[in-house]
């Protein structure tokens, strides 16, 4: 709850991202620690968002999702843990905000994608770095998968340009 919150904007570009806020609140009895929601309405949509706490349960609430309104998210899985089905769902879904979005794993565990096959089959990559090239002045981006197995850096795929 104590993570770092950073919007970064360049023209009509914007990029959230909140290391492991969550918003889970012990059933209700601990509205404070719902941080995610408060800092997302602040930050309000952006073009592209990291999934806080690397999607754990506790993390990626409706609340978030709907004010962040990404065309693109970024999930920094590692676990067999992340991310968490309710986390997919959010993220992939219409009814929160509608439009196309797109999302990017990196180190999506075998275990993870098996048990949240339902979203996860949707993810653009499940692994490597995932690299955001955003052009001047800030209208559109594109989004760069590149192998992270060895030194060579070999781009894996692009996908974009979107427009901002």
């Amino acid at each position: 709850m104590c993570s770092l919150a950073l919007k970064v904007s360049y023209g009509k570009f914007s990029y959230f991202t909140g290391g492991d806020l969550t918003c889970d609140t012990n059933y209700g009895r601990d509205a404070w620690r719902d941080i995610e929601t408060p800092v997302s309405r602040a930050c309000g949509p952006v073009s592209v968002a990291t999934v806080d706490h690397h999607g754990y349960f506790d993390a990626a609430g409706p609340d978030f999702v709907r004010s962040l309104q990404a065309r693109v998210w970024i999930l920094q899985a590692w676990h067999a843990s992340h991310p968490a089905m309710s986390t997919l769902a959010n993220l992939f879904s219409t009814q929160l905000y509608a439009g196309p979005r797109d999302v990017f794993s990196v180190g999506l565990n075998e275990a993870a994608a098996l048990t949240t096959a339902r979203f996860s089959d949707l993810l653009k990559s499940r692994d490597g770095h995932v690299l955001v090239r955003v052009s001047a002045p800030g209208d559109t981006y594109r989004v760069i998968v590149i192998d992270d197995t060895d030194e060579s850096d070999r781009v894996k795929a692009v996908f974009g340009p979107y427009a901002v």
